[in-house]
């Protein structure tokens, strides 16, 4: 007998800490699968026994009216997805996303629609998927990520329409200029990627729309992409690369800092760079530092705005002068395009000029090119360099995580631009003290 069970997943949504319903659907041995529901409960135990959504008298009339929205919602869609089983042919093998699938119809219905035996003959298109697939992500809510959770955001949408130039760009160039989704095979795959290599992108840009692509064939139904090579990850690989960047020691922070500029505006975007540099803070937090209490008690709490991590910052002596410099009243925020060509001045008025090599793929070729180091710094080069120069400095790199709020150490190693000679360095120090514990 077909039985579903339901869990709550353990990670909270970072913007409103509800917790996301999964679903486990099983009938002997022939069919076991568990999915996310995209359907969140209101952070309290007293909404959850342990296996389902339960009736409360604490809640007030908007928690209710939600809570009673959100299990109507799970108890039609257990009910939907026995009547599809039910309906399905059980001597036949289910697919391993059957129960995906399912829950996507129940949402998506209209991906789903019956058409006349002429209409469902005609496979649906590339240029058709991508349009369908653009239109729908203003409504649709975001599955994995940083952003899990929420709608899917502006910015991810332009990366979406960026997608759709180069796609049909690229299709332009075909004949026929359309193509049924199922038909997107490797040569095609290899013809798109040269397309964009010869557009000079690097690997990772390549790569993006890539990704992109693949997410409209991953959102259509199952019928229309089983037989897509394009989303076989074997065959058409994920492009990527680890990117060379740069980080600016302590030394040359401090001549950033005592650097003499004449013009207000060089002289505000260089103490904001600082206090992005020893706060080990994203741009888009920058304004949350303007708290003049936190001198006082010694530290910044606040939540990151990219990831919704909550994080508590110690504040050094160089947060401290730039607070005494403006009596607590820090300068606006300006645009982070503007703000990345004045530090670029700032740098190099402050000497940081030597000629720094950057490697990395470009129109499918690894290159090696060389630019004055000031050329290279932006604003996120200030969070890279508060990882570095803590971590050179025998900082723990699970307590540095702590204040950057990176989850994962292979997320915080990528920000890690110390040199090998530095590593080998740091490893004889650290030896050399231990020893001398030990003979203490």
């Amino acid at each position: 007998m077909a039985k579903i069970d339901l869990t709550l997943s353990r990670k909270k949504d970072k913007l409103t800490g509800r917790q996301e319903i999964a679903l486990r659907f099983y009938h002997g041995k022939k069919i076991d699968q568990q999915v996310k529901t995209g359907i969140y409960i209101l952070d309290d135990p007293c909404y959850w026994d342990g296996e389902k959504m339960v009736d409360t008298r604490r809640m007030n009339d908007e928690a209710r009216r939600y809570h009673n929205e959100q299990r109507a919602k799970i108890e039609s869609l257990c009910f939907e997805i026995i009547q599809e089983w039910q309906n399905t042919d059980q001597n036949v093998p289910i697919p391993k996303d059957w129960l995906k699938t399912v829950i996507d119809k129940y949402f998506y219905p209209e991906k789903y629609v019956q058409h006349s035996e002429e209409e469902e003959a005609k496979p649906i298109t590339v240029r058709n998927a991508v349009e369908a697939f653009i239109a729908d992500a203003p409504n649709r809510i975001q599955e994995n990520g940083v952003h899990q959770g929420q709608p899917v955001c502006h910015r991810t949408i332009l990366q979406y329409n960026q997608m759709r130039r180069f796609v049909f760009e690229y299709m332009d160039t075909l004949s026929p200029n359309d193509m049924p989704v199922k038909e997107l095979d490797k040569k095609f795959y290899d013809g798109y990627v040269a397309f964009l290599n010869g557009k000079g992108f690097k690997l990772n840009t390549v790569g993006k729309h890539i990704k992109n692509l693949k997410a409209v064939i991953n959102w259509l139904p199952l019928s229309e992409r089983i037989e897509c090579e394009f989303v076989a990850p074997r065959k058409c690989k994920k492009l990527a690369e680890e990117v060379d960047n740069v980080f600016l020691s302590t030394d040359e922070l401090h001549a950033i800092e005592t650097v003499e500029l004449k013009q207000d505006y060089l002289d505000r975007v260089r103490d904001q760079f600082l206090l992005l540099a020893w706060t080990g803070c994203r741009y888009s937090d920058l304004d949350k530092l303007d708290d003049p209490q936190c001198i006082a008690r010694g530290y910044f709490e606040l939540e990151q705005y990219k990831t919704g991590t909550k994080v508590c910052i110690p504040i050094f002596d160089q947060v401290k002068r730039i607070f005494e410099k403006y009596d607590g009243e820090l300068p606006s925020v300006i645009s982070n395009q503007k703000f990345n060509g004045f530090l670029k001045e700032v740098c190099r008025l402050a000497g940081i000029t030597e000629e720094t090599s950057i490697t990395h793929t470009i129109a499918g070729k690894r290159i090696k090119e060389y630019f004055p180091k000031y050329e290279l710094v932006s604003a996120h080069t200030a969070r890279r360099s508060f990882a570095t120069n803590m971590f050179e400095s025998g900082v723990p790199a699970l307590v540095i995580m702590q204040i950057t709020g990176h989850k994962t150490e292979k997320a915080f190693l990528s920000y890690i631009k110390t040199d090998p000679e530095k590593y080998a360095a740091m490893l004889i120090e650290q030896w050399n003290r231990s020893q001398q514990e030990k003979m203490k």
